[in-house]
């Protein structure tokens, strides 16, 4: 391998590793917002089911009440 071939491998090498670490910050935004959105959507699960909850319980009180 000629000097300059081997300069040239050298300066690929480079620009790809150079190329490579400018995305890792964007790659560390996507993996941050999508653990976000992960525990935003369980909470708002979390609470759909406790207003379900609560709503049956009104419901079934208002039913006992009416009976009674």
């Amino acid at each position: 391998m000629s000097l300059e071939q081997k300069l040239k491998k050298i300066d690929h090498t480079f620009m790809d590793k150079s190329e490579t670490e400018k995305l890792i910050p964007f790659k560390s935004l996507e993996e941050r917002m999508l653990k976000y959105k992960r525990e935003v959507d369980h909470k708002a699960k979390e609470d759909l089911e406790s207003e379900i909850r609560r709503l049956k319980e009104f419901e079934m009180s208002k039913m006992r009440i009416e009976e009674a």
